[in-house]
């Protein structure tokens, strides 16, 4: 899952941890969208890994 900014988490995480709100800006969470094949070329997917545990109360 993808919120307004772009922090990404696993839907489980975005539905019932954070109950569609994103603790870093506040936006809500969709689907990450699909880059189409033709633009791979020239804007690969990123393969960095960022990895912020978040304190969950």
């Amino acid at each position: 899952m993808i919120c307004t900014f772009e922090c990404t988490y696993c839907k489980e995480c975005a539905s019932k941890t954070f109950k569609n709100t994103c603790p870093n800006c506040g936006g809500n969470f969709t689907q990450r969208p699909i880059r189409p094949k033709h633009l791979l070329e020239n804007y690969p997917a990123s393969t960095t890994i960022v990895f912020k545990p978040k304190q969950i109360k």
